[in-house]
């Protein structure tokens, strides 16, 4: 292969990189349009998709050479979103307790896992950010996983 072949497929693959990176943003923007448009029609479950998607077009659009980036980024995302959860009440739909109301089995300290309510026949273990002794009433503010978090409730809410 003579030199002036080497330098002729360069050539073309330089140009082929250069054509890839001019589009990408383009391609991050169709793909952020398509999961806007699929997340509008099933109830905005791929809205986060779609926020992934134009997060990386703009990064694409301000680094276009880093392509492998890209795709580290939009796969990232929700990895580093799931750091964030949020708004606690959200985190469990599974289970709704029956009653916003539970009995202290076990005594409730702050700072350690070990307290136990029951709400309706079942045992959970639960956390509060005051001492609270068992045989009292608490109030259930959220569940994440397998604990209830609860607090103390005064006498003028509590239900008969």
């Amino acid at each position: 292969m003579d030199s002036a072949s080497v330098s002729l497929v360069v050539a073309k693959f330089g140009n082929t990189i250069a054509i890839v990176t001019k589009a990408a943003p383009l391609f991050w923007w169709a793909v952020a349009v398509v999961f806007a448009l699929v997340s509008l029609a099933l109830g905005f479950k791929f809205l986060k998709i779609a926020l992934f998607a134009v997060i990386v077009a703009v990064y694409a659009y301000v680094f276009p050479e880093f392509a492998l980036a890209q795709i580290t980024l939009f796969a990232g995302l929700p990895l580093i979103w799931s750091l964030f959860p949020g708004d606690p009440s959200n985190l469990s739909k599974q289970y709704q307790p029956r009653r916003r109301e539970a009995l202290v089995i076990r005594d409730l300290m702050p700072f350690y896992d070990t307290g136990q309510v029951i709400e309706h026949g079942e045992v959970w273990g639960a956390v509060c950010d005051e001492p609270v002794p068992a045989g009292e009433v608490v109030e259930i503010l959220y569940i994440i996983g397998c604990k209830m978090r609860v607090q103390r409730i005064d006498d003028s809410k509590r239900t008969a």
